[in-house]
């Protein structure tokens, strides 16, 4: 099984995470999370 911080800090593919366990809602939550970290990183690099 894969850890939670491989998944946000490593690009893998979607069916490597499974989003199956999670409902849409919880879904497009972490996927909004993973896309504001990078995002964030992206503009700040600390």
């Amino acid at each position: 099984m894969l850890k939670t911080y491989p998944d946000q800090l490593l690009p893998v593919p979607r069916s490597a995470v499974p989003y199956s366990l999670f409902p849409t809602s919880a879904r497009s939550l972490v996927i909004n999370s993973v896309l504001r970290t990078a995002i964030n990183k992206m503009v700040n690099p600390f």
